[in-house]
């Protein structure tokens, strides 16, 4: 796979993982019943784990040279999604 269908796949799965790790912060977790049963230290775990598979498929699909660019830079567009989601759900609510 190459292009833009894995930039999709990774990018996916750093936003996942991300907005995981900000929800298991007690400031961010919605008042849902969800979030009442799934402990955030699940969440946390889950949301490493999704990350960690972000740069196994990079790195399978696009190899180690480009593969490796591709994770850090959807690192940082995912991480920069989901800080936008949090103000604007933040705002809305």
């Amino acid at each position: 796979m190459s292009g833009l269908p894995s930039f999709i796949v990774v990018l996916t799965l750093t936003y996942v993982g991300f907005l995981l790790l900000a929800r298991s912060q007690a400031k961010y977790r919605p008042p849902t019943v969800w979030a009442a049963r799934i402990p955030p230290y699940r969440l946390r775990l889950f949301g490493g784990f999704l990350l960690a598979l972000a740069l196994a498929a990079a790195l399978q699909m696009q190899g180690i040279g480009f593969g490796s660019l591709l994770w850090v830079l959807t690192l940082a567009a995912g991480a920069g999604m989901v800080v936008l989601r949090l103000a604007t759900s933040a705002r809305q609510g």
